[in-house]
């Protein structure tokens, strides 16, 4: 056996046992901050990987203890009350609230699941991070909400509904990092000397003093960088070179098919949401239905078979009420009802 075999195997057993014990808060901190050392970087990295894979599409055996953590830790994360009195959550109970807390992370919603978002991926964005010895802080933004905030360097950010941003309370390293889960503008202050970097699971994109647009939410299959103003180099997963944006440019990297292109989108549209506009440029109705979520507090149900891939361009204004919306996609689609029962939509066929 190899060193190489030998550390991805030892590396590979510590993510394990912190993804799948019961550890205090001490030994996790320290678990973090090895996750976040350089040492055996690559290695690291690919075990995590592993991980994640194997977690997003299989159950494991957690206890009812670690779900139950795992689920108020998510709950104070996006900003949903519990209500739990310190006891146990029936697990009828919990099912229905994970489902809310969880909606914009669709396909993670296994109880292993969850719990490999609040330790694993947090760990995972340590580790990306380059955070320098200073302390992390996140900033989240529920269903429906959005968020500005300016960094320590000065740097304004404005996080987008469902989408979580990680960053150092200082900017002590050689560049200026932070982590985003989701979709977020900046506008990055001016420093040659620390160059601004936006991480995400599959794209980089490095600035100097710019404003631009990164789209990377888990459920989407494209992750997109939109170039406003200055000049960002971006990269991503399986690519050899780096793309320079011009003013106005988008890079679109498709996590299926691992090819990117570079196209000059609408910027209006690019930064709708920010204005509270919907704007869904050639989308089928899950996608639509899958972004609507993010922007109203309500759960859509269908039949993916029924709705069929037919591609939609809609446009709606600042804050129109979910009944508007409904009402112009039933009347598009030709052959489709909607039925609003509480926080939830149902679509189906006539």
């Amino acid at each position: 056996m190899t060193e190489t075999n030998g550390t991805h195997k030892y590396i590979n057993r510590i993510m394990r046992l912190f993804a799948h014990g019961d550890f205090g808060s001490s030994a996790t901190n320290h678990f973090y901050k090895w996750l976040a050392d350089d040492a055996y970087r690559e290695e690291k990295d690919a075990a995590m990987e592993q991980l994640w894979e194997e977690t997003a599409f299989t159950s494991a055996n957690i206890s009812q203890k670690q779900t139950n953590d795992a689920y108020a830790q998510l709950c104070a994360t996006v900003g949903i009350g519990q209500q739990n009195n310190g006891t146990d959550i029936p697990a009828e109970a919990i099912d229905r609230r994970r489902i809310k807390a969880v909606r914009w992370l669709r396909f993670w919603q296994s109880a292993a699941a969850v719990f490999v978002i609040v330790i694993g991926m947090l760990g995972y964005m340590l580790y990306n991070a380059d955070t320098q010895g200073s302390d992390l802080l996140q900033s989240h933004t529920p269903v429906a909400q959005t968020r500005q905030m300016v960094l320590p360097d000065g740097t304004v950010v404005k996080l987008n509904s469902c989408s979580a941003l990680l960053y150092p309370n200082r900017f002590d390293g050689h560049t200026r990092s932070v982590y985003l889960m989701g979709e977020a503008s900046f506008k990055v202050a001016h420093d040659k000397k620390h160059p601004f970097i936006v991480k995400t699971n599959d794209m980089q994109v490095t600035a100097l003093g710019t404003e631009f647009n990164v789209s990377a939410y888990p459920d989407d299959s494209k992750v997109e960088s939109t170039l406003i103003e200055g000049s960002v180099k971006v990269d991503c997963n399986d690519m050899h070179n780096s793309v320079i944006l011009k003013p106005g440019q988008m890079m679109a990297y498709n996590r299926d098919t691992h090819k990117y292109e570079v196209m000059t989108p609408n910027i209006a549209d690019i930064t709708a949401w920010q204005r509270g506009e919907v704007v869904l440029k050639e989308k089928t109705l899950a996608q639509i239905f899958s972004i609507l979520e993010r922007k109203y507090p309500y759960s859509f149900h269908y039949s993916m078979h029924r709705i069929g891939n037919d591609r939609y361009t809609l446009h709606f204004p600042d804050n129109a009420p979910i009944k508007d919306v409904m009402d112009v996609i039933v009347r598009v689609t030709g052959k489709h009802a909607y039925r609003i029962d509480g926080d939830n939509c149902y679509f189906y066929n006539k």
